[in-house]
């Protein structure tokens, strides 16, 4: 019913040339159609409303390393979150992704889950396993890989690779800016940085 209602509110927008807002309709649409597509994919894991758990995933590019986490609660899944962090020359790429796992969780105050799904192979359970126990006082299931979590797994890999191409995105387009912010100021060095300073609110 709701897929129903928002595809007439999309054809009704796009008739009435409210090409914006049909494209928000639009965009809407597709995403809760995948997450029921999905759903219907994992029907017997979620059937359980019990669920609290995380799935785990990386994403490695030229110059830095993402981490993604889907989170699921009480059998839904109710959202991502992601990370990121410079890859150096010669750095221990396992030993960087199990860092910057224990750093998210420890960020992680509220609605922690009971079991972490992880595919990759260098995520140090024990090591995980120690920590949460130390941080939380509870124990933490963590599982491997399993073929029913495919569906689950193929949408955190390309949600990490989308979130890893944004940040890129947005390192490149930071780093023009400055460049041409150095061209017509005449600075000898392209700053690393800028403070702005609102003259209405004064802050």
């Amino acid at each position: 019913k709701l897929l129903n209602f928002i595809y007439t509110q999309m054809t009704e927008c796009a008739l009435e040339e409210k090409f914006k807002r049909a494209s928000v309709l639009r965009d809407c649409w597709t995403e809760i159609q995948k997450f029921q597509d999905f759903h219907e994919a994992q029907r017997v894991e979620f059937s359980d409303k019990k669920l609290q758990f995380d799935v785990v995933s990386f994403h490695v590019s030229e110059r830095q390393l993402t981490l993604a986490v889907y989170m699921i609660r009480q059998g839904l899944l109710i959202g991502g979150k992601s990370q990121h962090a410079e890859l150096i020359e010669e750095q221990d790429l396992a030993e960087l992704k199990n860092d910057m796992l224990i750093k998210y969780y420890e960020l992680q105050k509220f609605d922690i889950p009971t079991t972490i799904i992880v595919e990759d192979p260098g995520i140090n359970r024990d090591l995980l396993r120690d920590w949460w126990w130390n941080q939380h006082k509870t124990v933490i299931e963590i599982k491997e890989y399993a073929k029913k979590f495919d569906a689950l797994f193929e949408m955190v890999k390309k949600y990490a690779e989308e979130k890893s191409k944004l940040k890129s995105y947005m390192i490149d387009k930071q780093h023009k800016a400055s460049e041409e912010l150095q061209t017509v100021l005449k600075l000898e060095l392209r700053p690393s940085f800028v403070e702005c300073y609102d003259i209405v609110t004064g802050k």
